[in-house]
Order: structure tokens, then C-alpha cells, then sequence
């Protein structure tokens, strides 16, 4: 069983678990594993557990205006001669209400000819719970899932999405897990995985009715408008 890399804190606004292989992984901002002194950024030296190479594995988040986290492995190496399943979990709680458009991204690049998987996901809880506690931890409504197979020689994988949800008026947490199985002697570099929370004006029914009404009387005049063209052809 790998050892844990630093200790739980009471309550701890950022941290990163993993789960290679069956064996767990966790760190928190600021504490030993954590390489970078800033608050609310999480960068772990490299290291080989279990067979699997990590190079700069980074999580991040801020809360303000914009409320972010993100989550990225410079270079993912299994070294094994089978493949191996890692989880990687990444949780920051007390982002900034209110807020209630989130928009999310992940990319990356598979190398090697075996078909690698990546399964992400992305968690939004209005109840402001800690994820990562665990790889396993997850907590609140997912909000988002992508999912990409690699091909050979090289696949390289990049999307971005979008929702309006029912605004939230108290501090939340987001989590964001990538489920990757590694075929023996592949690698996934640079992988990112991103989530954005943001307030943005949503129209009042007032102005739904109006635009509704303005719609309606456009196609009104448009069909006026046919009608009397074909009178005419016919006069």
C-alpha cells in the first residue's frame, strides 16, 4: 500500500487524491508533498508509484469573480507490462456564490498503439462538502462527463462545454476525477481538466414574452408578405 503523502487537515480547501493500481495517494495545499509554497496551488514532484510515472502533476483553484479549478499531469508513463487504472481526484470547497453557468474542458495527448482510456467528470455541491478526501470522493451532482479512446499511433483529445444551472447563493465546492486506464508502456501527455463557475444574467420571463411576441410577429409579416408576392405572380 503506497503512503499517504502528507495528512488530512480538519478542513482543507484544496487537495488531490490518486488511486494507482488499487493503491492510494493524497495531498493537500501546503502540506510536505506539496512543492509549491503558494495558497490554492498544489504541484507534486515527480515520481514513479506502482509502476506509473508521473512529471509535474498541478492542481489549482481561485475564488472570486470567476471561480476556477484545474487539474493537469505534464506526463502520465505506464511502465508496467499490463495495463494499470489510475484515478485522479482533485477538490477545492468555499468557491464564490452566487454564481450559475459553469463551463468545463479537458485535453490531452495519448502515445502508444494500445487503446488507453480516459473517462472525466466534473462535480459541482451546493452543500460545500471536501472532495478528494479519497480518489473515490466525489461529492454534490455531476454536472458533466467526457470520454476519449486512444488510437494508434497518436490521439489527441480536446473538447469544452457549458450548462446554466439554478443559482447558487451560498459558498460551494467543485471536484473534478479522471478515471485513465493506462495500456502497458503507454503515456497521456499533457493532461488538463478544467471547471469555471461564473454569474451570468438570465432574462426575465418578461423578456422571454417579449421576445416570443417579437418572433411571432415577424413570422406573422413574413407570411403577409409570401402571400401577397404570390397574388401578384398571379395578377
Amino acid at each position: 500500500m503506497l503512503a499517504a503523502v502528507g495528512s488530512t487537515p480538519a478542513y482543507a480547501t484544496l487537495q488531490l487524491a490518486a488511486n494507482i493500481g488499487g493503491d492510494e495517494f493524497f495531498c493537500a495545499d501546503n502540506t510536505s508533498c506539496d512543492a509549491n509554497p503558494t495558497a490554492g496551488v498544489i504541484n507534486t514532484n515527480p515520481v514513479t508509484l506502482d509502476g506509473i510515472s508521473f512529471t509535474s502533476t498541478s492542481a489549482a483553484a481561485s475564488s472570486g469573480s470567476i471561480d476556477f479549478l484545474n487539474s493537469s499531469s505534464l506526463l502520465i508513463t505506464n511502465t508496467n507490462s499490463v495495463a494499470v487504472k489510475i484515478v485522479i481526484t482533485v477538490s477545492q470547497t468555499g468557491f464564490t456564490a452566487p454564481v450559475n453557468k459553469f463551463s468545463d474542458a479537458d485535453s490531452g495527448v495519448w502515445q502508444g498503439s494500445a487503446a488507453s482510456t480516459a473517462l472525466l467528470k466534473w462535480f459541482i455541491d451546493p452543500a460545500n462538502a471536501q472532495g478528494a478526501v479519497d480518489s473515490a470522493s466525489t461529492p454534490g451532482t455531476l454536472v458533466d462527463t467526457s470520454a476519449s479512446t486512444a488510437a494508434f499511433p497518436v490521439l489527441g483529445f480536446s473538447r469544452t462545454d457549458s450548462a446554466i444551472l439554478d443559482s447558487l447563493s451560498a459558498p460551494y465546492s467543485m471536484t473534478e476525477q479522471a478515471t485513465i486506464v493506462l495500456g502497458a508502456g503507454e503515456s497521456l501527455v499533457n493532461r488538463g481538466q478544467s471547471i469555471i463557475g461564473a454569474e451570468t444574467a438570465v432574462p426575465e420571463p418578461s423578456t422571454w414574452a417579449m421576445l416570443g411576441l417579437g418572433l411571432a410577429a415577424l413570422a406573422f409579416v413574413g407570411s403577409r408578405r409570401k402571400k401577397s408576392e404570390r397574388l401578384a405572380a398571379l395578377a
